[in-house]
């Protein structure tokens, strides 16, 4: 999918600058690149200052997209050492191809009651199986809009997980799985669930454009967006869908997945 332009109402600007853009129809960074910095002083009633600085924070945030371009031999590399998140449901993991592939967007889509939030709530756990066990070892971040997400039954995946994988270790006799999973406890593994709870499109835009420096700061999250969407018809969350299909682009990595609910 291709990205769309930032809107310039996302920018790391004077509130005041971002009202006087929008004002004046700049609706996004490809909008700005293309007008000089008199006209778009001029149009949008801006400062010489005001100007520049808008200028260069658009030319930062075009070198930061150009900044995470790969060949395609890397790409290639990394589709072939691909490792899935598990659904713990075997024949969904054979029909996704070994489970929810990281580095991509996977979309669930269904009518209420049929499992997403509970599918979700069990990605949200198994990104965090260890290594030794063919797991990422990661983290998540668990993006809600509906405030669906049940601590007391995510405890009780964790639980099940945690005891699954010391049974695991014990029969393989490895010292190394025994270590992993001794040092994973349901504890861990909900300390390590960062939950993002957002009312609207805009808080939704702005946890969206704040994301790569929480990855930054945190290099095994995993990405998971795990919000829920309904059709267009909607207003409220079909405006939350057509937001995601502007979202930013990223720098990804192996150990990086992306999960959408789709009510």
């Amino acid at each position: 999918m291709q990205n769309l332009p930032r809107e310039t109402c996302s920018l790391p600007l004077n509130p005041s600058v971002r009202q006087k853009l929008q004002a004046s129809g700049f609706r996004t960074v490809h909008d700005i690149r293309e007008t000089g910095l008199i006209a778009l002083s001029k149009e949008a009633k801006l400062t010489h200052d005001e100007a520049l600085a808008v200028i260069k924070v658009c030319r930062d945030d075009y070198d930061r997209a150009l900044s995470g371009a790969k060949t395609a031999a890397q790409i290639l590399q990394e589709e072939r050492t691909r490792v899935c998140i598990t659904t713990s449901c075997l024949e969904l993991d054979k029909l996704l191809g070994g489970g929810i592939s990281p580095t991509e967007i996977t979309e669930l889509c269904g009518v209420p009651g049929i499992g997403k939030t509970q599918l979700g709530m069990q990605l949200a756990v198994n990104v965090q199986i260890p290594v030794e066990f063919g797991g990422l070892g990661g983290h998540a971040i668990y993006v809600d809009t509906e405030g669906s997400l049940m601590a007391e039954r995510v405890l009780d995946m964790a639980n099940e997980c945690v005891e699954r994988l010391r049974n695991a270790a014990v029969t393989s006799g490895r010292r190394d799985q025994s270590e992993a999973a001794a040092a994973l406890s349901s504890d861990v593994i909900l300390s390590h669930i960062h939950y993002l709870r957002v009312h609207s499109a805009t808080e939704q835009r702005a946890v969206l454009h704040s994301l790569p420096d929480l990855l930054t700061s945190d290099p095994k999250v995993c990405r998971q967006w795990l919000s829920l969407f309904t059709s267009a018809s909607t207003a409220p969350r079909g405006g939350q869908a057509r937001l995601l299909q502007g979202r930013p682009s990223f720098t990804w990595d192996p150990h990086c997945c992306s999960t959408w609910r789709s009510g």
